[in-house]
């Protein structure tokens, strides 16, 4: 048998597959005494978000969380859900006082349901979240889960943490990436280190209560108008700026950005948070954080798939662009 790669190790912890999922109806039934009648999936093929309907009428969401996440970090989760509840902060709520429960070698974390649509880039939606942001940013520092290391994305469980491990993670999708590209390729991978590398994890700046990816759908918009908060993996405590870097990035997306966007954003995140200026010198390396992330991965999955990559892919990052959005933004910031 022959000895295991970093790849593999890679392999096993960001693409583990969900275990017995047909069994979880009858976990919940055991567990929590509910009656499940239908349950259907929210993330796609992965299967581990399921929209779980129960006899009573009320409406769940399960997490099914992999060996390879240790369930104290889930316990967490569930412990930041009560955190900000007790803040009154918009956010899906744990759906029992036991929400985290084991099945077989799987984390299982329950939550109420949010019914709500996922709302297009507008300036309106855009300066919601951004007062969303900035209240979450602005709540009393907390103790326990609230205070552990948080605010990076979760695609690799070993690589949970504050924002900078989002640059570690990258870097170790290049890393796997590397063990199969070919030589014509790998001059766009060298590009990916170098944006990995001027990116700037913002260590040492101001630090809040941190949701890793309060943007797009996590961010549903109920019938009355309310934004709420859903899918709070990974969160804790780390450099505040980040959070607001990526959603400045992520409203810029749209080809030939808006300015009054970013203006928007400054004005209500601000209602709530004055930036440093530390802050904001160092603002445009932190927007690179998301891009190098987000590139970095799809690199290694187009590798892992045999694809030929052109640096023309949609997820391929663009540095103008964040630079653009970084001058918008400090020119609003210097608005009073």
């Amino acid at each position: 048998m022959g000895q295991s790669t970093p790849n593999d190790d890679l392999r096993a912890r960001v693409l583990a597959e969900v275990r017995r999922a047909d069994g979880i109806d009858q976990h919940l039934k055991q567990h929590y005494g509910v009656e499940v009648t239908s349950m259907a999936s929210l993330d796609g093929v992965w299967g581990r978000v399921r929209r779980v309907e129960l006899r009573d009428g009320a409406l769940w969401v399960v997490r099914v969380f992999s060996e390879h996440r240790p369930a104290e970090r889930v316990h967490g989760d569930a412990e930041i859900l009560r955190f900000v509840e007790h803040h009154g902060f918009p956010a899906e709520r744990c759906a029992h006082h036991d929400a985290v429960s084991r099945y077989e070698d799987q984390t299982l974390l329950v939550t109420t349901h949010v019914d709500g649509v996922t709302s297009d880039i507008t300036v309106e939606h855009e300066a919601a979240l951004a007062d969303l942001l900035g209240r979450l940013h602005a709540l009393p520092t907390g103790e326990g889960a609230a205070a552990r290391p948080g605010g990076a994305l979760h695609h690799d469980p070993a690589r949970e943490g504050r924002p900078h491990e989002d640059l570690v993670a990258a870097n170790g999708f290049l890393d796997a990436a590397e063990i199969a590209i070919n030589t014509e390729q790998r001059p766009l991978l060298e590009r990916l280190r170098k944006l990995v590398g001027a990116a700037d994890g913002c260590e040492g700046l101001p630090e809040a209560l941190l949701h890793p990816d309060m943007v797009g759908p996590n961010v549903p918009v109920t019938e009355s108008g309310e934004r709420v908060a859903v899918d709070w993996t990974g969160a804790g405590r780390g450099p505040r700026l980040a959070s607001l870097a990526f959603l400045l990035w992520g409203a810029g997306l749209k080809p030939g950005g808006d300015a009054s966007i970013i203006d928007a954003i400054v004005r209500s995140y601000r209602r709530h948070v004055e930036l440093t200026a530390e802050e904001v010198d160092r603002l445009p390396a932190a927007m690179r954080v998301r891009p190098a992330y987000f590139a970095s991965w799809g690199l290694w999955r187009a590798i892992e798939k045999g694809q030929q990559i052109t640096g023309t892919e949609r997820w391929w990052p663009d540095p103008e662009l964040g630079e653009a959005i970084a001058t918008s933004t400090r020119s609003a910031l210097a608005r009073r």
